[in-house]
């Protein structure tokens, strides 16, 4: 079996987001249905969880398709054996052959970042990001591996990776007073508490308007964000 073989696609999920409920990955991406046994037997869920309790990074990883293209960046959340995975897959699924002995689905790499007529007329069905789960697909795995998830937008990979990481925080909602500091994965600014409401919200002072409301899940220390990886900390105003 050759590396990168199972992966699940996302495309980025566009409603407002409740902010007053925990992020959650699907409040950030929407996957597609792959109809697949080795997807619904929970492979698509340890590769998450696997992102979640073992140290990963983001690494930045570009490929030229072919020499009439321009590169293509990929920003990649995984371990280092992941990352030297991904390396070796990724060129294989942009040659042309998405499909078939490449992957078990239908990847959509090619068509978005090599095929002329698809740069020309972007497909609505192109993923924004991926996940590879290959390695913890139980038919072939008696014990969890690693996984891959990455995209072409950086954004979109630093949010996913601040979901990921929520229950590392040493952070404490419930030591927050009025005035504190505190930053949110939607702004890169800090932003001050104006209110602890119950329900389980806190009230972060917005900029312009009303205040907003907040789950405290989703409220971070500057000490806790610069603990993260420095893709994640250059958004934010430290």
């Amino acid at each position: 079996m050759s590396n990168m073989y199972y992966i699940q696609t996302f495309k980025i999920e566009y409603f407002n987001k409740n902010t007053t409920k925990p992020m959650t990955l699907s409040s950030i991406v929407s996957d597609d249905y792959m109809g697949s046994f080795e997807f619904e037997n929970g492979s698509v869920p340890r590769s998450i969880q696997y992102l979640k309790d073992n140290e990963v990074k983001i690494f930045t990883h570009s490929v030229i398709p072919n020499k009439e293209k321009e590169p293509v960046t990929f920003y990649v959340i995984t371990s280092d054996e992941g990352f030297e995975a991904f390396k070796k897959g990724i060129d294989i699924h942009l040659d042309g052959h998405s499909t078939g002995m490449k992957a078990k689905e239908h990847t959509y790499l090619y068509d978005k970042f090599v095929s002329s007529f698809y740069k020309e007329k972007p497909s609505p069905y192109h993923p924004d990001m991926w996940l590879d789960v290959t390695m913890n697909v139980s038919r072939y795995n008696t014990e969890n591996g690693y996984s891959i998830m990455f995209s072409d937008k950086l954004d979109l990979i630093r949010r996913l990776y601040l979901y990921l990481k929520q229950t590392h925080k040493t952070f404490n909602a419930e030591e927050v007073r009025i005035g504190d500091m505190v930053y949110v994965y939607n702004d890169n600014r800090p932003k001050k508490v104006c209110g602890l409401n119950e329900g389980n919200s806190i009230s972060l002072k917005a900029r312009f308007g009303k205040a907003q409301k907040y789950h405290p899940d989703d409220l971070w220390s500057k000490e806790d964000l610069l603990k993260l990886p420095v893709e994640v900390q250059q958004y934010f105003e430290l």
